[in-house]
């Protein structure tokens, strides 16, 4: 049975995945610009995002228009953490964390919300000044941005409710069924949502004469070496 993507020419695919790549290489560059005195945690960590999964594998069918990432901070000679055997379901800090780290553990278990709170943030910050700046690729678009979040959605809108009255503050960083918001928390990593144009025709039953694609790359933490890139 043919598929929407049946049509897609290997050009289109290419440059779909190039685009989405060139993105994340500038978006690296800026969570490490330590001149940026905006950024809160992102130029400490000096994370370092590689491709994984099934798009570097060379497995991927049909267009790639979602990737893995994996996010390994240079900033950490070693991980700050250790398990302990009596209680698996939690951080706790090594004996002598870096200072600047120490805001992210009460008491000695890490606080792993307060630690995304601050690196969705940068993220957020960089994502937006890339698109200010218009150092995106032309194609990439953001179809919601997190400043426009509550506004066009009803389940947006309830829960910037929420983050007004000061019940969820993290709402807005979060996923949502009906619109794609630009910078996410999915899971224990960060999402990234964009859609990309195209005049090639190559859809099928479609009469535009610009297709659009929806477009995922997910970045999940790791403290091990990443994989070479």
């Amino acid at each position: 049975m043919p598929t929407p993507f049946s049509t897609c020419s290997r050009s289109v695919k290419c440059a779909l995945a190039k685009d989405l790549i060139a993105f994340v290489v500038t978006l690296e560059g800026r969570l490490k610009d330590k001149s940026k005195e905006e950024l809160v945690v992102s130029p400490r960590l000096r994370p370092r995002l590689t491709l994984v999964g099934s798009a570097a594998e060379g497995t991927r069918v049909g267009p790639p228009n979602e990737i893995d990432l994996s996010m390994a901070f240079e900033g950490w000679k070693e991980a700050p953490f250790k398990v302990m055997a009596d209680d698996p379901f939690h951080l706790y800090a090594k004996a002598f964390p870096a200072k600047w780290m120490k805001k992210y553990f009460r008491g000695k278990k890490f606080d792993f919300h307060a630690f995304m709170r601050d690196l969705l943030h940068d993220v957020r910050l960089c994502v937006d000044d890339i698109f200010a700046e218009k150092a995106n690729p032309p194609s990439l678009e953001i179809v919601t941005s997190n400043a426009d979040f509550g506004k066009n959605c009803e389940v947006c809108r309830e829960k910037a409710r929420r983050i007004d009255d000061g019940e969820e503050p993290l709402a807005v960083l979060q996923q949502c069924s009906k619109c794609a918001v630009a910078v996410s928390q999915t899971k224990s990593g960060i999402c990234l949502q964009f859609q990309w144009r195209t005049t090639q025709r190559f859809l099928r039953n479609m009469p535009q004469n610009q297709e659009v694609f929806r477009l995922l790359a997910v970045l999940t933490h790791t403290k091990r070496t990443p994989f070479p890139s």
